[in-house]
């Protein structure tokens, strides 16, 4: 009986120790990411999730004002990610596990033992609370949105192979006069309208691309061309991750690349677009939330980013034991959607053939084999 009491207050004493370590560095500032910035006088940092803070804007993530009780979160208006400082460490490290980043983190802030007193610590975050500030609010944009449905001229991604009626599954639309939201209040902006193609990608946020052939765009709004307002969001994240066990889920860099797999398919394959190459750990948190039951087919862009960013998410999904196959296609492509557009009926046939791939893969795909069939019967 005393052996037993002896390795109960043990315990008790190590988890005690435990939670008092994690307390510790929760309340920590994560100066292991790079101050940004600074918004009121106090620093924002380099977002691990999205490039926020890497550019001209030096945002970033900031921390959001909370209560004395609560744990320390920070916040990215640009991808939208909030976060604990363990959270933050784990995506900019790339660590595998919780000890691993605890482990990590304890080198970073010098803990080596527990003597640590939290009421200077909890103090300093108090101050920070009641000094800073939510940064902005995105407002929502459910009603534009639907408004540019309404107003859809299909034409523009109709040229570059995606049916109407894609179009309309992902609420695209059009804007014949559209100004960028932070500057249409200011004097003279109806100047720089442009008619452009709205694709959503949250309820916050949408892509607006110009219509017109670029020969046509004047060469200083060439940069321009595609604008993007709101936080970023993995494109059609709310569809793909709601698929069931063994579904084939295409990742892609850009929108139209994601529309181009689901038109190519009819609607029997999904896929996610990132957004951008700087998105690729917001994929890869979001794949292992979603867990192992999924079968990522990874189509990244054939350029050095796309390379580049392919072994990355590589690397991160086999830590996590997630099933992933790179789709290979021909190198005078750049993207998907180019190679739709030049060659329809081959993209179609290699999208088969990956299906025949996955299915041929162990029992736990076995729910891919009508797929691939009903693609090619079509």
């Amino acid at each position: 009986m005393a052996g037993t009491q002896d390795w109960n207050k043990k315990r008790e004493e190590a988890l005690a120790k435990s939670r008092q370590l994690k307390e510790v560095l929760l309340r920590q500032e994560p100066t292991f990411l790079g101050v940004s910035g600074r918004i009121n006088g106090k620093p924002t940092y380099c977002c691990p999730f999205c490039p926020s803070g890497r550019g001209k804007n030096r945002t970033g993530i900031s921390l959001i004002p909370r209560t004395q009780t609560s744990i320390p979160k920070y916040h990215c208006f640009a991808c939208n990610a909030t976060a604990s400082v363990i959270d933050l460490a784990q995506a900019y490290y790339g660590s595998i596990g919780f000890k691993e980043t605890i482990e990590i983190l304890k080198q970073y802030y010098h803990i080596s033992d527990l003597t640590v007193d939290l009421t200077e610590i909890i103090k300093r975050q108090e101050e920070l609370e009641e000094e800073n500030e939510v940064v902005a609010v995105v407002e929502n944009q459910t009603e534009y949105i639907r408004d540019c449905r309404r107003a859809l001229d299909p034409s523009y991604l109709e040229k570059r192979g995606i049916s109407a009626e894609t179009q309309k599954h992902f609420w695209i639309g059009t804007d014949n006069a559209w100004i960028h939201p932070n500057i249409s209040n200011k004097e003279g902006a109806e100047k720089y309208a442009t008619k452009r193609c709205i694709i959503p990608t949250s309820q916050y946020s949408y892509l607006a691309r110009d219509v017109h052939p670029k020969s046509e765009i004047p060469e200083i709004q060439r940069k321009h061309e595609k604008m993007k307002y709101g936080p970023q969001h993995l494109f059609n994240e709310k569809n793909v991750f709601k698929l069931p066990a063994g579904s084939p889920i295409y990742v892609v860099e850009g929108e139209i690349d994601a529309m181009s797999i689901y038109d190519i398919t009819k609607g029997y394959v999904q896929a996610l677009g990132l957004g951008s190459t700087g998105q690729w750990n917001k994929f890869v948190q979001a794949a292992r939330m979603m867990g192992q039951d999924k079968y990522y087919v990874l189509m990244l862009d054939n350029d050095l980013a796309g390379e580049t960013t392919t072994k990355k998410i590589i690397e991160h999904l086999s830590a996590y034991n997630i099933p992933y196959m790179v789709q290979k296609f021909p190198k005078e492509y750049n993207d998907p959607n180019e190679m739709l557009q030049n060659d329809r009926a081959g993209l179609r046939q290699l999208v088969i053939e990956t299906l025949k791939e996955i299915k041929a893969e162990k029992g736990k795909h076995k729910s891919l084999g009508g797929e691939a069939h009903e693609i090619q019967e079509n």
